[in-house]
């Protein structure tokens, strides 16, 4: 697989697909050395998951982001929370300052999920002051206090979930043309 100096690979998919990186991480993770960087795993936390679930997630997220960086792989955080309950804990082994990135591809359609996810935004700049907070999807609406670069997914996709599989893959896990981000800073 050909990479330009830039190319990084995000995980911002359906848990299915992540589940076979937590499943057989050792036949995965040498290929991610080929690109600048990756931006952490994003198994989901849900607002009606009991604790445990979203716990368990979140450990999964920061367990793999660990094996990949003790192989050498550059990789950025990523946030994510679930409820307002999850608020307390959610960004618990996240860096303070640094970058740190987030998805906003899939946010809610009422009007209490968006507060919800503003309120997140909002409590992870202001406890992990990030220097730069990489969105990948769609703008932010809203101010939240710290320097944003947008992510969009490629024009040949109307919505994340609608990707077209790209001629490479990591093993049985077929990238998809969303999953390749250029980051020129």
């Amino acid at each position: 697989m050909k990479t330009s100096a830039h190319d990084g690979v995000h995980f911002y998919v359906d848990d299915c697909v992540l589940q076979r990186l937590w499943n057989r991480p050792g036949r995965y993770l040498a290929r991610l050395t080929e690109y600048e960087c990756v931006l952490g795993p994003d198994f989901s936390m849900f607002v009606d998951l009991p604790l445990v679930f979203n716990l368990w997630n979140l450990m999964r997220n920061r367990y793999l982001a660990c094996a990949m960086q003790q192989r050498g792989i550059p990789v950025i955080p990523s946030a994510c929370w679930g409820s307002y309950d999850s608020l307390e804990y959610c960004f618990d082994g996240l860096p303070e300052g640094g970058v740190i990135a987030i998805n906003h591809s899939v946010v809610g359609h009422s009007e209490t999920q968006r507060q919800l996810y503003r309120a997140g935004v909002e409590r992870l700049v202001a406890t992990k002051r990030p220097d730069l907070l990489l969105v990948y999807g769609y703008e932010l609406t809203f101010d939240p206090g710290a320097i944003c670069i947008t992510i969009h997914w490629p024009k040949c996709c109307k919505t994340p979930s609608k990707a077209q599989v790209s001629p490479c893959g990591i093993g049985c896990v077929q990238l998809t043309t969303n999953m390749y981000i250029t980051i020129e800073l």
